[in-house]
């Protein structure tokens, strides 16, 4: 009896893993084109708000300079013997100064009132720096500059917001969506704890 017991038990297990691998099978069919249309949505997205945020007057078709401060005044302006030199019409030959003292950075105006803060001329300001939510963007026709921190040090990046880089830009590229690789995995409660992997697959 034994034998005709074990027999009976290993075809109930095989119809019953028969029937959880024909359900997990179904329920992927029925669920892959709703899936496929959401991560498509996602994808545009991403691309979407990636490219918005390359083109935009601050992103990363704009900076134009960079200059890490050295303790003390840092002269800036158009003339080429300033510390910082910059050539762009909207600066005068002595712009102003940036002036680090302790980790901390002031812009103090000379001659030009170029620069803005805010829709203001600016004669004296603290600026705050990336490392923070809101840090200071001052503005001279269409240069932006912005004190950033790295790794402690802190430097004056300057953007344009009409940079060629940026007025220029043709967009981007991509290599087609394919999803060939990808391995769905499903389980469920329904299947016998007792099943080995043998018995599943077994015909």
């Amino acid at each position: 009896m034994a034998p005709m017991r074990s027999n009976a038990l290993n075809g109930l297990i095989r119809a019953a893993a028969k029937i959880v691998l024909l359900t997990v099978t179904i329920s992927v069919g029925v669920a892959a084109p709703s899936e496929s249309g959401d991560e498509n949505a996602r994808i545009a997205d991403w691309r979407a708000k990636r490219l918005a945020s390359l083109t935009s007057e601050t992103g990363w078709l704009t900076p134009i300079a960079l200059y890490w401060l050295k303790e003390g005044e840092n002269s800036f302006g158009r003339a080429p013997d300033r510390a910082f030199s910059l050539d762009d019409a909207a600066l005068g030959a002595d712009t102003g100064a940036f002036i680090l003292t302790g980790g901390h950075v002031r812009y103090v105006a000379h001659a030009s009132k170029a620069m803005t803060y805010l829709g203001k001329p600016v004669t004296s300001l603290d600026l705050v720096s990336d490392s923070d939510e809101k840090p200071t963007e001052m503005i001279a026709g269409s240069l932006h500059f912005m004190l950033i921190e790295r790794a402690g040090h802190l430097g004056i990046r300057v953007r344009d917001s009409v940079s060629p880089n940026r007025l220029q830009f043709k967009g981007l590229k991509y290599f087609p969506v394919r999803r060939t690789g990808i391995s769905r995995r499903t389980s469920s409660p329904t299947c016998p704890s007792t099943i080995s992997r043998s018995s599943t697959f077994s015909a």
